[in-house]
Order: C-alpha cells, then sequence, then structure tokens
C-alpha cells in the first residue's frame, strides 16, 4: 500500500526513441478490507493517462479479479495471479508479469499487448515506493 513513484520506457519499435513514463501510482486498501482501490496518474511522453483499477479476491480460483478504468474511456476486467512471487495481470489483449524487491519497495515488470496471437513488448515500468 501506499504512493510510489513510477517510471518506464513504452517501445515504439523501429529507430524511433521509446517513450518515456513518469508519474505516481497509489494503493489503498477499500474501507472493510475486501478490495485495493490503486489509482494512477502518468505522463506518458507528453500524453497524460489516469487510470483507477479495484482489485479483488476470489478465492474459489485463487485469483484476483482486476476492474480498471481510464480517463480515455477505457475499462474491463483483468485476471490477476501470483506464482512464486510472480505477479501476473491479464487479459485477451494485455498483460503485466512482474515482481517485488526483496524489501517490497520495488516493483519491477513490463507490459505486453496481444497482436495477431502473438505477445509483444509494449512497454517496462518500474515503481518505487515513497511513503
Amino acid at each position: 500500500m501506499g504512493t510510489w513513484h513510477t517510471t518506464g520506457n513504452m517501445k515504439t519499435g523501429g529507430e524511433n526513441e521509446d517513450i518515456k513514463i513518469v508519474g505516481t501510482d497509489t494503493y489503498e486498501w477499500f474501507p472493510g478490507g475486501f478490495f485495493v482501490l490503486h489509482k494512477a496518474n502518468v505522463l506518458m511522453g507528453t500524453d497524460r493517462k489516469e487510470s483507477m483499477e479495484v482489485i479483488g479476491c476470489d478465492a474459489a480460483t485463487n485469483s484476483y479479479p482486476m476492474h480498471f478504468f481510464d480517463n480515455q474511456g477505457e475499462s474491463g476486467i483483468m485476471h490477476t495471479s501470483e506464482h512464486h512471487g510472480i505477479w501476473t495481470f491479464a487479459s485477451d489483449t494485455l498483460r503485466f508479469t512482474g515482481a517485488f524487491s526483496k524489501d517490497a519497495n520495488t516493483i519491477s515488470g513490463i507490459w505486453e499487448q496481444n497482436l495477431n496471437d502473438s505477445w509483444e513488448l509494449l512497454m517496462d515500468i518500474k515503481l518505487v515506493r515513497q511513503c
């Protein structure tokens, strides 16, 4: 939980330079302690991306459904799982794979997108806990 400083690089392909990502992510327990509320506010180059996610727990499938919404009108559901310290957030078109550092103060990983049934690197990302 807490506030995290976010940095990364969105891959543009070809000879173009990567697009820098910088911003803030916050995680907090929703009242009652059953859900986590995640808010992201980042610049991807000069484009602002704001999103909100509600992450729950499905004990029957040992997974964590995540409902997301953003400032561009996109919304959907991703399914989250953890296996040996590796976290995966996945939908049909996007997936994140990453892990916490040993001290749990850094999250590093990659986002990929599914293009023509092939997963391709979209961006690398790192979040460092601020408080």
